[in-house]
């Protein structure tokens, strides 16, 4: 790296000040109030009823969620890290209501269970011309039907309150284990792919553990029971000829989860696909039509579609082969045509009443039913593994970005805002073959403002990466304020230390006030500070008079604002943060030459009374102490 004021000759591998001239005139710091200490709750300060939306966001930040367990992070050693025993212990906070629905569930089944046998006495009344018989098990029918239509109500809505939570929880916990991976997952990840995990995913092995408690005791129970009053009740010999499924069916049923299993993968792989093709064309509209490539997003889209659709349909025709042998030729039509001709021999014979025969019917019927429900809830474990994958990978912990929550955290007497590069050297992981940055010294004086210029690609962006400490995995040594970086709270860091203004500022959809706040939203919003910071900014006038106040919408990434307004903002958003090091990205180089003025300006007034290091393609001598070059 070379140092240089406008002209003079610089050196490769140490930067050093050749001209430390200062620019003349005031450095008066802003007044800004440092960070009071978090309150218990919230805390909002001078907040007027137009800021409730962001009271309620505004939460003691750092609170862990208690939805939040990593002991249910994948297990290394199972298949793609998903274990069933991990996979339905997802379900063990919920085990209120799912205990509670099986309770529902076995209080019903003997009223579900003998609804059949009312049904065949109450024919074999009618044949046998006993009235009193026939009217008898009619009401019996009729009252077992009434109570078991009744409490399924509570089955039904237990097992689904169940689901919903399972689901909520799991979003929850995916979403905050994605907030704390470390960059380089990010970048080999698109944010697409990560939402339709947290979304499709999420919902499907919610909906496939649910319905797996529900169906798994309900049909055991039925299976027993019914086979016990096949076997000992109508007819020992039907029963063993109604019970041969079983044997069967779990044999084709393991074969066909394990593919399913497989299958269930790609599906929300492919899946993610073009979810990941949609939210990145939708959040660049104007990119595509200002190229007007509608169409080809359209094809890129519909090619990730068809890539959903193949195993889509491959699924499709794996369950019309799986349904076909086992339920519509084996389990209604072999089976009961077995007993039929057994039980009607036996009728013929006089060896049995028709009743029985009826009885068998009807409760083989509904054991291939429930036998087939039990299977089907395996099945279901089977694919929700398939779709847990992706959801595991991201609660796993072996990308996490373990460090931010530990490492010092300097005293405010310590903090001077000095930066020191020692032959600093980096290369990104997904990238490894290719060294970004090579032997870089430089030091930063506390309250210097420093310019850094270099061709793209020579690491200047990578410096302030760096510096916040998104990689690590760098040889040589950064020390800020004589501490090594590498033993620093990166939220520290972040949060107290630096504050970036970015090439592309990205504000959310909100208004204006709550993004000025956005780097102390968790404290609450302090109205009067955000105006203070948004006049050093000098857009104070601009969103009173032109933009509507500071209550107004910004729109989705800020596209109701100009790009000066978004930049001004931003620096707004940088000075609430009130920094010891303001990091500067490039933020005029996307602005004509009017706005490029109040910005700048703007920038020379943030950068009072602390540390500024800026990133430009071309010198800033005008701005800046000195000079570095990548």
């Amino acid at each position: 790296m070379r140092s240089h004021p406008r002209d003079t000759r610089v050196t490769r591998r140490r930067a050093r000040v050749v001209d430390g001239s200062r620019r003349r005139g005031e450095a008066m710091p802003i007044a800004l109030s440092r960070r009071r200490e978090r309150e218990p709750l919230l805390r909002v300060v001078a907040v007027d009823d137009a800021d409730d939306e962001f009271i309620h966001l505004a939460r003691e930040s750092g609170t862990d969620d208690d939805d939040d367990d990593d002991d249910d992070a994948p297990s290394p050693s199972s298949p793609n890290g998903v274990s069933f025993s991990r996979l339905i212990r997802l379900a063990r906070r919920d085990a209120r209501p799912l205990i509670l629905g099986t309770l529902s569930l076995l209080a019903r089944l003997p009223f579900s269970v003998s609804m059949p046998h009312f049904m065949s006495a109450a024919i074999g009344g009618a044949m046998d011309g006993d009235r009193e018989r026939f009217h008898f098990n009619l009401c019996a029918f009729i009252v077992a039907g009434g109570v078991n239509a009744g409490m399924d109500f509570f089955n039904v809505f237990l097992f689904s309150a169940a689901q919903a939570s399972i689901v909520k929880r799991l979003r929850k916990r995916a979403f905050w284990s994605a907030l704390r991976k470390n960059t380089t997952w990010f970048d080999a990840r698109s944010s697409g792919a990560t939402a339709s995990t947290l979304s499709n995913d999420a919902s499907q092995v919610g909906s496939n553990l649910s319905w797996l408690f529900r169906a798994c005791v309900e049909a055991v129970v039925r299976v027993v029971g019914i086979g016990l009053y096949l076997l000992f009740w109508v007819d020992f010999r039907l029963g063993v000829l109604a019970l041969t499924i079983v044997p069967i069916s779990s044999v084709v049923n393991y074969f066909y989860g394990q593919i399913l299993s497989h299958n269930a993968a790609k599906v929300q792989e492919t899946l993610g696909k073009s979810n990941a093709i949609v939210q990145e064309t939708l959040a660049n509209i104007r990119t595509v039509r200002s190229f007007a490539n509608e169409r080809l997003e359209r094809n890129r889209f519909g090619r990730a579609v068809e890539e959903w659709y193949v195993e889509s349909y491959r699924a499709a025709k794996l369950s019309g082969v799986y349904y076909t042998f086992m339920y519509s030729l084996i389990s209604a039509c072999l089976v009961p045509a077995s007993i039929l001709y057994r039980g009607g021999g036996y009728v013929l014979d006089g060896e049995m009443h028709a009743e029985k025969l009826i009885a068998s019917m009807l409760y083989s019927a509904i054991l291939q039913e429930y036998f087939g429900n039990l299977l089907s809830s395996f099945t279901n474990l089977f694919a929700a593994r398939g779709a847990a994958v992706e959801i595991f990978k991201i609660l796993s912990n072996d990308t996490l970005d373990a460090e931010t929550t530990h490492g010092q955290t300097p005293s405010p007497a310590e903090v001077r805002g000095e930066i020191v590069f020692e032959d600093v050297s980096f290369a990104y992981a997904t990238r490894s073959d290719v060294r970004v940055l090579s032997g870089v010294s430089f030091t930063v004086q506390p309250g210097e403002i420093v310019g850094i210029i270099g061709r793209s690609g020579a690491g200047k962006s990578t410096v302030f990466s760096l510096l916040q400490r998104f990689y690590s995995g760098f040889s040589g040594k950064i020390s800020i304020d004589g501490h090594d970086i590498t033993t620093l709270n990166p939220n520290w860091l972040r949060r107290e230390f630096f504050a970036l203004v970015g090439q592309e500022p990205v504000l959310f959809d909100g208004t204006v006030i709550s993004n000025i706040a956005y780097a102390r939203l968790s404290d609450g919003i302090d109205r009067r500070r955000a105006v203070e910071c948004a006049k050093t900014a000098l857009i104070h006038d601009v969103i009173v008079n032109d933009l509507g106040g500071y209550d107004a919408a910004v729109g989705e990434r800020g596209v109701l604002l100009s790009g000066g307004q978004k930049q001004r903002i931003a620096i707004a958003r940088a000075l609430y943060a009130d920094p010891k090091v303001l990091l500067l990205d490039e933020p005029t180089s996307a602005l004509d030459a009017e706005a490029e003025a109040i910005v700048t300006d703007a920038l020379r007034k943030a950068a009072r009374g602390r540390t500024t290091i800026v990133i430009s393609h071309t010198p800033v001598e005008e701005f800046v102490d000195r000079t570095l070059e990548l």
